[in-house]
């Protein structure tokens, strides 16, 4: 490689952003939330958050690292999709709502929340009013999913119970989840 296109190259990449964010819209209550670090090589480190600011707060996180190439081609699907930039601040400031949110109803987020987390870890919240809001007409709602096994929806539901009381909350269940929580929901 030539001196010319590797001092292009490492121009190109001092230019680039050292983290970048991306929100998809929170008005249906589960919504994406994206971070990426640049690394040194041109790639990201990338933390993916799905969010459920109705009830569960982090539904599920994942992070993962990504060469040049792959990361090239992640932008370019996300400027195609519904996701949309955000600063890191706001991105943070989402995060932390719902997470606190979800915390008190009894609810932690997913397992692998912390260490995606630390895509973000020293970016201070936005300050002011959040653009979620959280739950829906004031309750908590728990949409379950046809992936969620009843030993899941039975704890989300019992937490909601001690946090809330009995008509504190909503929730739609698959019939065989509804089945199975018949005696929690009713007694």
């Amino acid at each position: 490689m030539s001196i010319h296109r590797r001092m292009m190259r490492a121009a190109a990449q001092r230019a680039a952003p050292e983290l970048e964010c991306w929100l998809s819209d929170p008005e249906q209550g589960m919504f994406g939330l994206m971070a990426a670090r640049s690394t040194p090589d041109g790639g990201a480190e990338v933390a993916s958050f799905l969010l459920d600011a109705y009830c569960l707060g982090v539904k599920d996180a994942s992070r993962r690292r990504l060469s040049r190439g792959e990361w090239r081609g992640r932008r370019l699907q996300l400027s195609r999709q519904s996701m949309r930039p955000a600063s890191p601040a706001l991105a943070r400031r989402v995060l932390d709502e719902v997470v606190t949110y979800a915390r008190s109803l009894g609810l932690d987020p997913h397992p692998a929340y912390e260490r995606c987390l630390s895509v973000l870890a020293e970016v201070p919240p936005q300050p002011g009013p959040s653009p979620v809001v959280c739950g829906r007409g004031g309750k908590p709602v728990f949409v379950s999913h046809p992936d969620d096994d009843v030993g899941y929806c039975r704890r989300v539901v019992a937490s909601l119970l001690r946090a809330r009381g009995r008509d504190g909350f909503h929730y739609i269940l698959l019939a065989h989840q509804a089945t199975a929580l018949e005696g929690l929901l009713a007694g």
